[in-house]
Formats: C-alpha cells, sequence, structure tokens
C-alpha cells in the first residue's frame, strides 16, 4: 500500500464520516422539534412539515413561526447539516472519480 493509498482511504473515511455526522444531525434535530410542537400543539401529522418549512424557508404556519421565535439555534444547526449532507457526497464521488480517472495516481 503506497502513500496515495493511504491517503485515498483516509480522506475517503472523513467524507464519509462527515456526512454520516450530518445526516445523524438532520435526523435528530427533526425528532426533538418534532417532539417540542406534540408536546405543545398535539399530536399532528404536520409537524414534519412545519419543521421542513423553519428549516427550508420562513414560518407561514404557527408551528413553524413557533420554531422559528423559540429555536433559531438548532434551525441553523439544521441548515448546516442539510447543506453538508448534500455537499459531502459529491466531495466522495469527485474523490473516487480523481482516484479512478488518474489509475491512482493522485491522492
Amino acid at each position: 500500500m503506497t502513500g496515495s493509498d493511504v491517503a485515498f482511504w483516509i480522506i475517503g473515511g472523513v467524507l464519509a464520516f462527515g456526512f454520516a455526522l450530518a445526516v445523524q444531525m438532520r435526523v435528530m434535530i427533526a425528532l426533538v422539534l418534532r417532539k417540542a410542537l406534540t408536546a405543545l400543539f398535539g399530536d399532528s401529522a404536520a409537524h414534519s412539515d412545519a419543521v421542513r418549512e423553519a428549516t427550508v424557508g420562513g414560518g407561514t404556519t404557527k408551528e413553524s413561526q413557533h420554531l422559528l421565535d423559540t429555536y433559531p439555534r438548532p434551525l441553523a444547526h439544521m441548515r448546516l447539516a442539510r447543506r453538508w449532507s448534500m455537499i459531502f457526497p459529491i466531495l466522495l464521488l469527485g474523490l473516487i472519480a480523481a482516484r479512478r480517472f488518474t489509475n491512482g495516481g493522485i491522492l
């Protein structure tokens, strides 16, 4: 195993771990925010939509507006995790493509 093989696997492992961490953050934060809405507004199927709406865009419903007013930091973390969960797979595919098209000569 050469140094470029080791670097490839280390970078690939870091990217895969980052992707798993970003997805985990999205799932855990959404779960906690849905439970907070359920505790305050009762059981409803619209809580997932309210969390998505508060994360992506402004709050038009009372649930999403409550999330924006009460939980701004978790929503900011969820936006960050959402962004990185879309970036990490692209970076990982780019790493694999660079390795593939250079016949293992890069990294």
